[in-house]
């Protein structure tokens, strides 16, 4: 519902299927093309991985990998994952994406995050702050690249690609 991927056969699994349990993917073509060959369809088909059987009920246009958080060969409901979803310690292994009415909306968003993480309990005495961060796609980035907890890194970025361009138009003056 939140991101916008082309199905060129079958559809995404349902709630209903989410409830149920039930052992269904959604492929990428290119991992149709490696598993199956060159068939026309394979929705209701079997794929095995991490020895466990799932029913094919979809096939999505390839994601470049250079979208880590959307890109995958086999997409399969969080459910199934095999990580306890109840584990509610402060290093979680998910990632959560948001899709707002409008950009309006994102500023709301932000802080309503921000009041929540406040309100978390520290535990133990090995902690003394909680960070968490609603980055939009580039401050993702940005932030592991040349930020901190505290700064996106998305001025550091725009620096260093401006000196990379300023150097670059400068090359053919000289």
């Amino acid at each position: 519902n939140v991101l916008d991927y082309t199905f060129l056969e079958g559809k995404p699994y349902t709630q209903q299927q989410l409830n149920n349990g039930e052992r269904v993917a959604v492929i990428s073509e290119e991992t149709k093309r490696n598993y199956f060959g060159e068939v026309p369809h394979v929705v209701g088909k079997y794929l095995e991985t991490n020895n466990e059987q799932y029913r094919v009920i979809g096939v999505v246009k390839n994601v470049p990998v250079t979208l880590p958080f959307v890109y995958s060969d086999i997409y399969v409901p969080y459910t199934l994952s095999q990580r306890d979803l109840e584990d509610r310690s402060f290093g979680g292994k998910y990632t959560a994406i948001l899709l707002a009415r409008s950009a309006a909306d994102l500023p709301a968003i932000k802080e309503e995050f921000n009041q929540l993480i406040r309100k978390i309990p520290l535990k133990g005495e090995n902690f003394d702050k909680i960070n968490g961060n609603t980055d939009s796609y580039l401050e993702v980035f940005t932030r592991i690249i040349f930020g901190d907890e505290s700064n996106n890194g998305v001025g550091k970025f725009v620096l260093i690609m401006s000196l990379f361009v300023f150097t670059f138009m400068l090359l053919p003056t000289l």
